[in-house]
């Protein structure tokens, strides 16, 4: 540097002495040519920094970043960031994030809580834990639903729900079930059974069954009646006394010159029943008047199962296909007037 001194004028010039070697100490100007703009704390434009560090920015403004090659860490504080575009890299943690306008692609490996996302236009989800409340719109296809807490599906247009525990009301559309069991509840109306096998039905409490085109076995009816206006084939089997009772039998010879009643069966206890299957009268002398019935007081009327006049060897044999159930703690009797005859019964006796 060249230090000019004219003559009868000295100015001073000021220095720092290090050791035994005096520095100048000088002034940056950082006017651009021609003109001085002296240095003032403020760098107006950097057109390259090619190397070194920059500690640290205590304050003011860094307008515009153009680009970024290799970013460390954002550190927490008051940072407002414009746009960045992030070529290429990985953003390891993301924070908050509150407005996503578009995520072109990549990857993101973990986000924290992403405030509103405007439009997810394709690309997968790999795995959601839990979607609180879907508000509208459609999800084209759901391979798994491993648990719905609450909420509605207004409709299910496709494709197979694997398990359903319980449908606590279903009220419009339709079920096809093709396997498994219906537990509990009610049908209110089932328009038909196209295929398949009621397995059991415990009680049908009420309404009518207006065609039934095949019974293929049915078993007991404890109680009722089935009227059968057509048996086009097969075989309806006389009714038969419930499993562990038996079938018992009586007999006895009457004789009488005028009218005598007796006892075929005696009363049998409060609450129990005898049922009648079977009877016969056959005469042995003279043209008795032979009659069986449930007591000993009438002849004629309710309660006579059979009565008649018969010459010797004539008589009457009954078989009810339906049991008749003679009233609680009853009695089978018979009558005979004017000769002698055989009468048996075949009964059982249950509650």
């Amino acid at each position: 540097m060249a230090i000019t001194i004219n003559e009868g004028t000295q100015t001073n010039v000021a220095s720092d002495l290090v050791g035994a070697t005096e520095y100048p100490v000088m002034k940056m100007d950082v006017g651009a040519a021609g003109a001085s703009s002296l240095f003032t704390g403020t760098l107006g434009a950097v057109t390259n920094l090619a190397g070194g560090t920059i500690t640290k920015v205590e304050g003011g403004t860094v307008g515009e970043i153009t680009l970024v090659k290799t970013a460390g860490t954002l550190s927490a504080g008051d940072n407002n960031i414009g746009n960045v575009d992030i070529v290429s890299g990985t953003q390891q943690t993301l924070g908050t994030v509150g407005v996503v306008n578009s995520v072109a692609a990549g990857t993101q490996q973990t986000l924290g809580t992403v405030g509103v996302v405007n439009n997810l236009v394709t690309g997968t989800i790999a795995a959601v834990t839990s979607v609180t409340n879907l508000a509208s719109g459609t999800l084209a296809a759901v391979t798994s639903v491993t648990n719905l807490v609450a909420g509605t599906i207004t409709k299910v247009e496709g494709g197979t729900l694997a398990l359903v525990t319980t449908v606590s009301n279903l009220t419009n559309g339709s079920v096809i079930l093709q396997s498994g069991t219906l537990t509990t509840g009610s049908l209110s109306n089932v328009a038909m059974l196209n295929a398949g096998t009621l397995t059991t039905i415990p009680n049908i409490p009420g309404g009518t069954l207006a065609l039934v085109t095949r019974v293929g076995n049915l078993g007991t009816i404890e109680s009722g009646s089935v009227i059968v206006t057509n048996l086009n084939a097969g075989t309806v089997t006389p009714f038969k006394n419930p499993s562990g009772s038996v079938t018992l039998t009586t007999h006895t010879l009457g004789t009488a010159a005028g009218t005598t009643w007796g006892t075929l069966i005696a009363p049998v206890g409060a609450g129990t029943y005898v049922y009648l299957q079977g009877i016969s009268i056959v005469a042995r002398s003279g043209t008795p008047d032979c009659a069986i019935t449930t007591n000993v007081a009438g002849s004629t009327g309710a309660g006579v199962f059979a009565r008649g006049a018969f010459v010797p060897s004539g008589g009457i044999a009954r078989d009810f296909n339906s049991p008749i159930q003679v009233g609680t703690n009853g009695t089978i009797a018979y009558m005979i007037l004017n000769g002698t005859a055989d009468f048996a019964v075949n009964y059982w006796v249950g509650t």
